[in-house]
């Protein structure tokens, strides 16, 4: 977990520095819906908890209609912590400030669990958002989980969590110290 924050991290403030003049930063935040489903013997339970997430989001205009968006999140779904970081290519609709999302994005469990269970959730995630303004958009998105949070040695059970959110961003762009104005 440590090296894949740290790598994510190395990676987004290498943009910063590179293309300050076409980046934004900002807060997010925004309601979350953890929909847990374990599969034993055939079987399959849903447990759907819903909680917050706040964090910090960044923003790099490759081009006019491509984005490539990250985040550092802080999840909280029913008695559950985890950290969050999506990393999603925005594809914007023509000239309008409407966008499709999609991409990797991984959470990691702060709480104890058994012992076989893991901590990691892989997930590929997709959505759309609207910019109300220049600082401020919305967005929905749904990453379904791609590995099992089950490590045991039973092939025939399986523990999943899909996240499901609606957030808020407020973003500043930042500028080079070159540019004036």
């Amino acid at each position: 977990m440590k090296r894949i924050t740290l790598i994510v991290l190395i990676a987004v403030f290498g943009c910063l520095t590179m293309n300050a003049q076409k980046t934004r930063i900002g807060v997010t935040g925004g309601v979350v819906n953890a929909g847990g489903r374990v599969e034993l013997d055939g079987q399959t339970v849903k447990n759907n908890r819903q909680g917050v997430y706040a964090g910090i989001v960044f923003d790099l205009r490759i081009t006019s209609r491509i984005h490539i968006e990250t985040e550092v999140d802080y999840l909280i779904a029913g008695n559950t912590n985890f950290i969050q970081i999506p990393l999603f290519v925005k594809f914007y609709m023509g000239d309008t400030n409407f966008y499709f999302q999609a991409g990797p994005q991984f959470s990691y469990t702060l709480d104890d669990t058994s012992e076989d269970l893991g901590k990691s959730n892989i997930a590929l995630g997709f959505g759309a958002g609207f910019d109300l303004n220049d600082h401020v958009n919305l967005n929905l998105r749904f990453a379904p989980q791609l590995n099992d949070y089950f490590e045991g040695d039973d092939d025939e059970v399986s523990t999943k969590i899909n996240f499901f959110s609606i957030g808020v961003a407020y973003k500043l762009t930042l500028r080079s110290k070159d540019k004036k104005g």
